[in-house]
């Protein structure tokens, strides 16, 4: 059973991976797209496009690619404490049951 979650948060690692290098490869390639992007999100929730573009300039200049890496960290040891945890509460369930 551990097998199974380690191999599903060792391939959600790689996901995460391969989306940071998509994304590396976007803003070294399409920098101009990659603004325009994060722009019309922001205009999208309501943010004037003056505001947008400062919001997203400053984003993009600020090594988003490393904040965002950093969170992902986190969620994953979230995701092995929790399923750590899950089949702990599993063994110890059975072992009531027997």
């Amino acid at each position: 059973m551990a097998s199974g979650e380690y191999a599903s948060v060792s391939t959600q690692k790689d996901t995460e991976k391969a989306a940071v290098a998509k994304e590396e490869q976007l803003l070294k390639n399409d920098y101009e797209g990659e603004l325009a992007a994060v722009k019309e999100y922001y205009v999208n929730k309501g943010v004037t496009p003056e505001t947008s573009i400062k919001i997203a300039k400053d984003l993009l200049n600020k090594k988003p690619l490393r904040q965002s890496f950093g969170l992902s960290m986190i969620l994953s040891l979230v995701t092995i404490l929790t399923l750590g945890m899950r089949h702990f509460l599993l063994f110890f369930q059975q072992l009531l049951e027997d």
